[in-house]
C-alpha cells in the first residue's frame, strides 16, 4: 500500500500499488479455485465472460476477480455464475457497483 504525504498534513487515499485505475476500482470478488482445477479452464471461462483477475493469489490462494458490472443485478448474476463452476471452490461478496444493491 502507498500513500502520499502533502506539507500540511493532507494526504492521498491509499492505492494499490502497481494497479491501473480501472481494474482498482471496479466491482470485484474474492475467489479460490480448487485445487485440481485447471487454469486453461478457469480461463476460458473468464475470458468468455469479461471477467479479470485482478490480484492474488494471496498465501491462501485466494484470487480478487473483477467483474464488470453495470449494477447489483449483474454483479449477483455473474458471482453467480462463478460460483457454479466445478473449479470453484468459494465465491466472497467484494466491492458491488454504485447502485449497491
Amino acid at each position: 500500500v502507498q500513500s502520499f504525504v502533502e506539507p500540511g498534513g493532507k494526504g492521498n487515499d491509499f492505492e494499490i500499488a502497481g494497479a491501473q485505475d480501472d481494474l482498482a476500482k471496479m466491482p470485484y470478488a474474492l475467489v479460490k479455485f480448487k485445487p485440481d482445477a485447471k487454469m486453461s479452464d478457469i480461463s476460458a471461462f473468464l475470458g468468455s465472460n469479461g471477467l479479470k483477475i485482478v490480484g492474488g493469489p494471496t498465501a491462501d490462494g485466494v484470487f480478487r476477480l473483477g467483474i464488470p458490472a453495470a449494477n447489483a443485478a449483474d454483479y449477483t448474476r455473474q458471482i453467480g455464475l462463478v460460483a457454479a463452476q466445478a473449479f470453484t471452490e468459494t465465491v466472497i461478496e467484494g466491492r458491488k457497483p454504485v447502485d449497491g444493491g
